[in-house]
């Protein structure tokens, strides 16, 4: 292999993603980024293979030389994990992602970039346009939905593979092969709730914790980075203890199973004479989590909303339900359970509250 200009290299993988990007591809939607991956490879004279989970596969030739090496199999996964900034408007499932330079990073406008793994894409596109390249047989994989349960993965029919080398391309730390991954597991807790009107003399409003750092579940954990879902549950419990009367309810937080939610909302309906109260109390909450999380969370903020009656209708939860709801949520664990005893500073074990939501009746 010729010595290349890497700049020139850097810049060719960043074109490839940005055109990547202009292809919707969230997780369990994959009915836009697979036949464009399809027309990609035969456009450029590729042999392509799909299965029934839209798993895609070049088959690509050895060049000259390199006939007789093992089948190399390239392996990077086609969704990624969509996330936005409360105040961005972005429909994942329509809108192109759109990149921009600071300085040596590569950001996305407010959304997450979808580098993961869209750079494992980007980087096979550059070797299979690079004329100078020089590489055995290879097999490039891309398969489907692995931020929702590595379901092309998983699925992968024997013989649709040849090689017995691979090489995943999923993998954040430049310089460094990386021996292993995080699995996952979800695990999906109902609770029954009771819910009522807005009682007379009553004010009720929406409380909010944002501003968090968030991040990957899988990457981030160990980080120490506040989940917007914990805080709200610990602020609200304090609020409906402080509070006589007090109830909750239309709790809301986090997108993803393998995000660390970076916002959460709840209601908090108390009586009039408390309300004055409320901005104190929130800024109360606010200092201490600061404290806590300083210098994590700098961002990090807890704000109260009057809100007019007609917002929590059908919403609100009894006094009873509140406490009882807030307790159990509280019981959720969330967090780093154990460390690797082989691999220093590898985490072994955890677990991550990554979605809070409020239906019908549960």
């Amino acid at each position: 292999m010729k010595n290349k200009d890497m700049s020139k290299e850097i810049d060719r993988v960043i074109e490839f993603l940005d055109e990547i990007n202009t292809v919707p591809r969230q997780s369990r939607h994959m009915e836009q980024i697979q036949p464009w991956l399809i027309e990609w490879g035969k456009s450029h004279g590729l042999e392509v293979e799909t299965d029934e989970v839209r798993n895609v596969l070049y088959r690509v030739p050895a060049t000259p030389g390199y006939e007789n090496a093992p089948i190399l199999i390239l392996q990077g996964h086609m969704d990624m994990v969509c996330e936005k900034r409360p105040e961005v408007e972005h429909n994942f499932q329509k809108d192109p992602v759109i990149s921009w330079r600071d300085g040596d990073w590569l950001k996305a406008k407010g959304t997450t970039l979808g580098a993961d793994n869209g750079v494992a894409l980007a980087m096979f596109f550059d070797l299979l346009t690079d004329p100078e390249a020089e590489h055995p047989p290879l097999e490039v994989l891309m398969t489907t939905d692995e931020e929702t349960g590595l379901t092309g993965a998983l699925n992968l029919q024997p013989g649709f593979l040849k090689g017995k080398i691979l090489l995943n391309l999923d993998s954040e730390d430049e310089g460094r092969f990386t021996l292993g991954c995080a699995g996952g597991r979800d695990t999906d807790l109902f609770l029954p709730v009771e819910k009522e009107t807005l009682p007379a003399g009553f004010k009720v409003f929406e409380l909010k914790v944002g501003g968090l750092a968030g991040g990957h579940s899988g990457v981030d954990i160990h980080t120490g980075r506040a989940n917007a879902n914990v805080l709200l549950v610990r602020i609200l419990r304090e609020a409906v203890d402080s509070f006589e009367g007090a109830r909750t309810g239309g709790l809301k937080g986090g997108r993803a199973h393998n995000a660390i939610p970076r916002e959460a909302v709840g209601l908090l309906a108390v009586k009039e004479e408390y309300c004055g109260a409320l901005e104190d109390f929130a800024a109360r909450a606010q200092k201490i989590l600061k404290d806590e999380y300083t210098p994590i969370e700098p961002n990090l903020f807890v704000s109260v909303t009057p809100l007019e009656p007609a917002a929590c209708a059908g919403e609100l939860f009894s006094a009873e339900c509140s406490s009882r709801i807030l307790d159990a949520l509280r019981l959720i664990p969330h967090g780093v359970k154990a460390m690797s005893t082989r691999v220093e500073g590898m985490v072994d074990t955890s677990m991550n509250f990554a979605a809070l939501a409020t239906e019908e009746n549960e």
